[in-house]
């Protein structure tokens, strides 16, 4: 897996950090899996602290270039996406 650890598995998450990604829920229901069968969670996108850990296994790499992110996607196990609704309340 390219560079999340030794051949780890790992879940990687694009996106900004912003609410409309909703990067948090992702993390939440990483957060749920059995400890013993949760995958790392790399999470890359504008507006992430990169090198910052959270206890959970979530690796957040922050911005990554074109070539790189292509190196994370072909070495993951699966990809986490998930975006806010949004309410349209003009008529």
């Amino acid at each position: 897996a390219a560079g999340s650890g030794a051949g780890e598995p790992y879940i990687l998450v694009i996106g900004t950090n912003s609410p409309r990604k909703n990067v948090q829920l992702v993390k939440l229901a990483h957060a749920s899996l059995p400890e013993d069968k949760r995958p790392r969670l790399v999470i890359v996108g504008g507006g992430h602290s990169s090198g910052t850990h959270d206890p959970n296994d979530v690796d957040v790499r922050g911005y990554v270039d074109e070539a790189h992110l292509g190196a994370l996607l072909a070495g993951a196990s699966a990809a986490a996406s998930q975006s806010a609704p949004t309410l349209n309340l003009s008529s």
